[in-house]
C-alpha cells in the first residue's frame, strides 16, 4: 500500500508516466481491454494509449498485430496480447506500486483468483481473449 504522505489530492498514489516506453491500444467497448485498464489505474501506471475502431482497423495495427484484436501493449517495442498476460506482466514489473497488489503472494490464492478470471472470460459471450479454455455448457 501507498505510504499516505505520497498520496495525490485525490488519496491516490500518483500515476507513473510510463508513456515514453509503453504503449496501450485499447477499445473502449471490449472487457478485455478493460481489464487492462482497470489493472494499469489499481497499479498507479499512465502508458500511452491508443484507441482501435475495430470497425475500421489502421494498417498499422494490422502489421503490430495481426490477429486484429485488443488489447495489445507494446513495452520497448516487444508487443503483449491477452489481457490476463498483460495484468500479469504489470503485476509482476511494478508489484508494490500503486494501491497495492494484483494477484496475493501464496501460490494458492493466486491459483483462486486465476480461477475466477477463467470463470469470468467462459461467462462472457463475445469474449476475444482465449487465456483459458471454455469450459463446457451443462445448460
Amino acid at each position: 500500500m501507498a505510504d499516505p504522505a505520497s498520496l495525490s489530492e485525490s488519496g491516490l498514489p500518483p500515476c507513473l508516466d510510463i508513456s515514453k516506453s509503453c504503449v496501450l491500444y485499447t477499445q473502449w467497448r471490449s472487457s478485455s481491454s478493460m481489464r487492462v485498464r482497470i489493472s494499469l489505474e489499481f497499479k498507479r501506471l499512465c502508458p500511452s494509449v491508443h484507441t482501435i475502431d475495430l470497425d475500421n482497423i489502421p494498417e498499422g495495427y494490422k502489421v503490430l498485430n495481426p490477429s486484429l484484436s485488443v488489447p495489445s501493449f507494446v513495452v520497448d517495442g516487444v508487443l503483449m496480447t491477452q489481457s490476463l498476460a498483460i495484468s500479469e506482466y504489470l503485476e509482476d514489473r511494478w508489484p508494490d506500486r500503486g494501491l497495492g497488489r494484483l494477484l496475493p503472494e501464496r501460490a494458492d490464492q493466486r491459483a483462486a483468483v486465476r480461477a475466477v478470471c477463467c470463470s469470468v472470460d467462459t461467462a462472457g459471450a463475445e469474449s476475444s481473449d482465449t487465456t483459458c479454455s471454455k469450459a463446457p455448457s451443462f445448460a
